[in-house]
């Protein structure tokens, strides 16, 4: 057994239990038999069951109250289970969530005294200081996608276990999770994969998939692809960070972005979803995911 499949028990966290009420009480055992699979983007080794919040609890975020699996639960046409568990993937930490004026401290810190630097020169430090913070999430976008690649086996054996352990069972993922997703279904049979696939905001390109995975079928019953235009996120980072190329020779733009090419995909419906967000949109999906679903 390798270091890596040792890890894997400490990789799968099962989450608390929305607290739903059951409608009613014969309907316990059906809850029982099925489970919800949560896959987030660029997630970190240290993650804990409360950063999953988003996803699966009722919260309070500003003054604004957001159901999440309460709603999709509780609703006659969806009745989603209680059951929820959450799948850390080793995507590295990134370790950027603030923009550091490093080059602005710099030049602070070797003043003898107080000064202001003139316009241009901000706009230098600004500059500077963005263009190493995109190099930063250039690589470690790269690292990332590498390992969803590489520890794909992994989350396809967690899939195996829930095929055979519950009659029903979904996937959730979001960005880059939904890559590593992706290339665990690729070593699934047709028959041992989720009933049902939602891929939120999917950092991954067409071309990678639609010779085989999309054509298959991701899921026995349906795949749901949730993407806008309105991702600045996906757009920067496909469109202008990375150098990867896709059919034609140009930078192909992520799935997530602008959805899909060809429509012919089987059991896969795209939603587009600009109309559910303001003005952030990539790191919001947790928040609006269950608007989104109670479309279906």
């Amino acid at each position: 057994m390798t270091a890596a499949t040792k890890r894997i028990g400490a990789l799968l966290i099962e989450l608390p239990k929305p607290n739903v009420q059951i409608l009613s009480s014969a309907s316990i055992r059906k809850y029982d038999s099925e489970v919800t699979l949560y896959v987030r983007g660029f997630l970190t080794e240290s993650e804990r069951p409360k950063d999953y919040e988003a996803w699966t609890k009722f919260v309070r975020r500003r003054t604004l109250q957001v159901l999440i699996i309460r709603d999709l639960a509780a609703s006659n046409t969806h009745s989603w289970a209680n059951l929820a568990i959450g799948y850390n993937w080793r995507s590295g930490n990134p370790r950027l969530n603030y923009l550091v004026p490093w080059m602005a401290l710099y030049w602070f810190g070797t003043q003898l005294q107080f000064a202001f630097p003139s316009p241009a020169m901000a706009l230098s430090f600004i500059a500077v200081d963005a263009g190493i913070h995109a190099a930063k999430l250039a690589s470690h976008y790269h690292w990332a996608t590498q390992r969803s690649e590489l520890f794909a086996s992994e989350l396809a054996a967690e899939l195996l276990r829930l095929r055979k352990n519950y009659t029903r069972f979904r996937v959730v993922s979001h960005s880059l999770g939904c890559r590593h997703v992706m290339m665990a279904l690729r070593e699934l049979p047709a028959d041992q994969r989720p009933d049902v696939v939602h891929l939120c905001a999917p950092a991954f390109r067409e071309s990678e998939f639609n010779k085989g995975l999309l054509k298959e079928g991701c899921a026995r019953e349906r795949t749901y692809l949730y993407y806008t235009p309105r991702d600045r996120t996906l757009a920067f980072v496909f469109r202008y960070l990375l150098r990867g190329k896709g059919v034609g020779g140009v930078r192909e733009p992520a799935m997530g972005e602008i959805g899909c090419l060809d429509k012919s995909y089987k059991g896969l419906e795209e939603i587009e979803a600009g109309q559910f967000f303001g003005a952030r949109v990539h790191t919001e999906y947790a928040f609006h995911f269950h608007k989104m679903a109670g479309f279906l």
